[in-house]
């Protein structure tokens, strides 16, 4: 129920409801027109998850704002009060793209790695386990994989391989997949 939008100068905005904070103007109130995102120049990137958002900086440095539960910001914290102005990810990891959903966020770095944080109780974060756990740091995914691209998506995660392999893991469906499995 909100939406962000780069500029040109690479300034990210938001507008919409806000009661986590997940616009990043550090305040809590809707807002019905774009606001700043505070400290946002130079992001190359901006996702929603829903209840918080992330910005990928040009230097690949994530930072994310809104709601902490199970540790979706990726602060290290996890459960923490809502943050409504970016904060880093912890880890120093350099991310080329970021893809998160209501409750996890993910980040796939130049080599081709990718690291998921936040909630894993649908197996989402790709470590073969599963169970309402906090990982409020960046995990890599399980299974020495080199990806090229991702998407995050209600309790699951998908990432198409340098040999062009499609790969889901989680749940939301007759099965949990706990590791990249092939689709």
């Amino acid at each position: 129920s909100y939406t962000c939008r780069l500029t040109s100068a690479l300034n990210a905005s938001c507008w919409g409801d806000n009661p986590w904070g997940q616009l990043g103007d550090g305040t809590r109130i809707a807002h019905f027109t774009p606001q700043p995102v505070s400290g946002s120049g130079g992001f190359v990137q901006v996702a929603g998850g829903g209840r918080h958002t992330c910005g990928l900086a040009a230097n690949g440095a994530a930072s994310c704002w809104g709601l902490d539960w199970t540790g979706s910001l990726g602060d290290g914290v996890g459960n923490g009060p809502p943050t409504t102005v970016p904060g880093a990810v912890v880890g120093g990891h350099l991310f080329v793209k970021l893809a998160l959903c209501f409750e996890h966020s993910c980040g796939l770095t130049a080599a081709g790695a990718l690291y998921c944080w936040g909630d894993n109780q649908q197996g989402e974060l790709g470590l073969g386990t599963f169970g309402l756990t906090n990982h409020p740091t960046p995990v890599v995914v399980s299974g020495s994989l080199v990806f090229v691209d991702l998407a995050a998506g209600a309790w699951r995660t998908c990432g198409i391989t340098d040999a062009a392999d499609l790969l889901c893991w989680g749940g939301g469906g007759p099965t949990l997949l706990l590791v990249p499995t092939l689709v």
